[in-house]
């Protein structure tokens, strides 16, 4: 676990509704800039930070952080020239059970859910096109 994510779930601890400072956040949402996610967000820890989400009942705030940082996985061209192509790492696990948390938290959060389940799956895809890549 990073330094980053100790400091947010000690946030979180002191009081689970207060809100991170923006500038300890901001390293773990991928920029809106084109380009590799791994040149950008090269110490980010976003399944930690996730979990610690999770962990203090966070939940529909690890789900728009899991909504953001997929979908710009699953924009960006896989190549395996790149030293870290894949500099997002989420637990599948992980993420089935934000699905379920998100989807049983509250019948309004059907749109998040229903986001969180397609960046989840174009994931999925373009994990598959590194996978073939690789295999090749």
């Amino acid at each position: 676990m990073n330094l980053r994510v100790l400091a947010v779930d000690a946030v979180l601890a002191t009081n689970s509704f207060l809100q991170p400072p923006l500038w300890l956040l901001a390293p773990f949402f991928p920029p809106p800039s084109e380009g590799p996610l791994s040149a950008k967000m090269p110490n980010a820890d976003v399944a930690g930070l996730l979990r610690a989400y999770i962990n203090h009942g966070r939940v529909e705030d690890a789900a728009v952080l899991a909504v953001k940082v997929l979908s710009k996985v699953a924009q960006s061209v896989p190549s395996v020239s790149l030293p870290r192509p894949a500099a997002v790492c989420f637990p599948h696990a992980l993420l089935e059970d934000l699905a379920t948390r998100v989807s049983s938290a509250s019948p309004v959060k059907n749109d998040l859910t229903e986001k969180l389940n397609k960046a989840q799956a174009a994931a999925a895809r373009q994990t598959q096109v590194l996978e073939n890549m690789y295999a090749a």
